[in-house]
């Protein structure tokens, strides 16, 4: 189970739900439909073994065997699969652009649709157990479920901000992320938000809560904000990075190993976050972003573009690309 956030500018999508829709009109109804390469957002495992990733298209890979080899699970969908949570082996939820809610109770064999109101498309999923989760989504959206998203009633919504990311240090603490420097943070599980001075103005993808005063917030521009007062004052953190780029997600395996990844690059720590290095790729990733990212054990999984999934058994010093049987 994770947290996870995902990096998805409306541009994305857009582009995404036009040539969808373009190759939906042009192919006969009785022809093939076409592979694309599918870019990946998301990406959980429960165990070192067991993990699942989603992304354009409606697409949901799998694995049994800790990555030696992945199928395809059908989704039913068509468009943008933004982020997927998984509680157990068997229960799981994946979000996109629709809005789009599915959920499985056997391991992604089959999907089916949870209903909303809201007319909006959602980016993150985070759910605490089988029952309790929240979802965020444009429109400053905040949804939260009690009975494992057979109903979704809204904590916050009508903010004029793409909520692009939500993390809980526990039950009742929590915060989301997302445009113009947006951070809301709750301390009574969501009844109640509140907006945090951020300082800035960036767009945020992801935050991390290592516990109820130590959280982490990445963004745009190689944006990279620590709080350790549970986000009443940020400071932001140089990692040294010569190059301006997008963070898009950041994930700590413990207090003192984490990896940010973005675009074209992946930095690691192995000191809490005081000084940042580049990660290493057997081969150059300079032209590919990376998104979607999430520990097992004592591995780390990443997930970015076409189709792209990386490994590190090095808390993220070092990667290996892992083959995707289509």
């Amino acid at each position: 189970m994770k947290r996870r956030n995902k990096f998805f500018p409306l541009i994305v999508f857009c582009l995404a739900i036009f040539f969808v829709s373009f190759l939906v009109a042009a192919e006969p109804a009785d022809s093939k439909p076409i592979r694309l390469k599918d870019n990946l957002f998301g990406i959980d495992f429960v165990n070192s073994n067991q993990g699942w990733a989603v992304g354009y298209y409606g697409t949901i890979i799998h694995t049994e065997d800790g990555g030696k080899s992945w199928t395809y699970q059908p989704s039913g969908k068509t468009t943008p699969l933004t982020d997927v949570d998984f509680v157990d082996s068997h229960n799981g939820w994946a979000v996109g652009f629709g809005p789009i809610i599915l959920h499985t109770t056997d391991g992604g064999k089959t999907w089916s649709d949870q209903k909303i109101s809201e007319d909006i498309f959602l980016t993150a999923v985070y759910f605490l157990n089988e029952k309790k989760g929240w979802i965020v989504g444009e429109w400053g959206t905040v949804l939260v479920t009690e009975d494992g998203g057979n109903t979704w009633n809204s904590q916050l919504s009508g903010k004029d901000v793409v909520l692009y990311d939500i993390c809980f240090s526990d039950e009742l603490h929590g915060w989301a992320v997302g445009e113009f420097g947006a951070i809301f943070s709750t301390e009574d599980g969501g009844k109640t938000w509140v907006i945090q001075a951020s300082g800035v103005e960036n767009v945020f993808f992801s935050c991390k809560a290592l516990d109820n005063e130590n959280v982490w917030v990445v963004g745009i521009d190689c944006t990279l904000l620590h709080s350790k007062d549970g986000g009443k004052t940020w400071k932001r953190i140089n990692t040294g990075l010569e190059k301006i780029m997008p963070f898009y997600e950041i994930l700590f395996k413990d207090q003192s190993h984490a990896v940010i990844c973005g675009q074209g690059a992946a930095l690691y720590t192995d000191d809490g976050g005081t000084t940042w290095k580049p990660s290493r790729f057997k081969k150059s990733i300079q032209y590919d972003w990376l998104y979607g990212m999430i520990a097992a054990d004592n591995d780390i999984w990443m997930v970015g573009e076409n189709l792209k999934v990386f490994k590190s058994a090095t808390n993220g010093k070092e990667w290996e690309e892992i083959a995707i049987n289509e």
